[in-house]
């Protein structure tokens, strides 16, 4: 009988996910049983570059 690799032993393991923004792939995830933590995160500024460079010099 072969014994488990690490990364058979990481397969076996249930899925554990911290999700970043787009809310639908946390919601994908726990439907499959993964236990998931969704954080509500959008770009500074929108990723607006101009007012990010703007805010960084008041920061």
């Amino acid at each position: 009988m072969e014994s488990k690799t690490a990364i058979d032993k990481l397969l076996a393991t249930p899925v554990a996910a911290i999700n970043l923004g787009v809310e639908d792939f946390a919601d994908n995830l726990e439907s499959q049983g993964a236990w998931v933590v969704h954080v509500n995160w959008t770009p500074p500024a929108g990723g607006d570059p101009e007012i990010i460079a703007i805010l960084d010099k008041i920061l």
